[in-house]
C-alpha cells in the first residue's frame, strides 16, 4: 500500500510597513498580507476593530506590539508590528545660517516626525521631506517647518541670510623682466 503525503510551503505572510508611531487619541490600519488564503488573527485583542481580518484598525493608549498570525491549511505563519504612542512631536531645525547668492543649502532637522512640510515652498527641491535643498533668492529668508504625526504637529523656524560672493580683484596687469621681481596687490 501507498500512501500520498502533501507537503505543504510555510505561508508568505508580510506585513505593509515595519513598526509606526501614533499619537494619542489617533488610529492606524495594520495592513498584512499573504500570496496565499488564509486566515489571520491579530493580538492583543485591546483597541482593535476587526482582528481576524488582514486589515484591523488599532487605537492604542501606550505603546504596543501587535502580533499576526497566518493560517493556510494547518500551516502557521507569524509576524509582528509596534506601534509606538506619542503625546507629542519633537523637533528642531538646523541653527540660522549664511551662504552666498545663488547658492543652496541643504535644511536638516532632528525630530520623530512622521510628514514635514517646509514653507515658504517655492525654493525648495521638495518642502515634503525631512532636508530638502533650499535656494533662498531673497537677502533673508526664514524657512518654517512642520513636523507630524497623526493629530499632534510641532514647527520650528530657521532663518538662511545670503551674502554676494566676495569680489577678487589681483591688481593691473605687469610686465617684467626674466629674473626680477615685483611686488603684487590683491584686494
Amino acid at each position: 500500500a501507498t500512501v500520498d503525503i502533501d507537503v505543504l510551503d510555510k505561508p508568505n505572510l508580510t506585513l505593509a510597513f515595519r513598526d509606526t508611531s501614533i499619537c494619542v487619541p489617533d488610529n492606524v490600519q495594520l495592513n498584512a498580507a499573504t500570496t496565499g488564503t488564509g486566515t489571520f488573527s491579530w493580538s492583543p485583542l485591546s483597541n482593535i476593530t476587526n482582528p481576524t481580518t488582514a486589515t484591523p484598525t488599532v487605537s492604542p493608549t501606550s505603546t504596543t506590539r501587535y502580533y499576526v498570525n497566518l493560517d493556510e491549511n494547518g500551516c502557521f505563519a507569524r509576524d509582528s508590528v509596534e506601534v509606538r504612542v506619542v503625546g507629542f512631536v519633537t523637533l528642531n531645525a538646523m541653527a540660522d545660517t549664511t551662504i552666498c547668492q545663488t547658492d543652496g543649502v541643504q535644511l536638516t532637522a532632528a525630530t520623530d516626525g512622521l510628514q514635514f512640510l517646509w514653507s515658504p515652498s517655492q525654493t525648495l527641491s521638495d518642502p515634503t521631506i525631512l532636508n530638502p535643498v533650499a535656494t533662498p533668492t531673497q537677502t533673508i529668508t526664514t524657512y518654517q517647518i512642520e513636523a507630524r504625526i497623526g493629530s499632534c504637529r510641532a514647527t520650528d523656524n530657521v532663518t538662511i541670510t545670503t551674502v554676494p560672493y566676495p569680489i577678487a580683484n589681483a591688481g593691473a596687469p605687469q610686465t617684467i623682466c626674466y629674473n626680477t621681481s615685483t611686488q603684487l596687490n590683491g584686494s
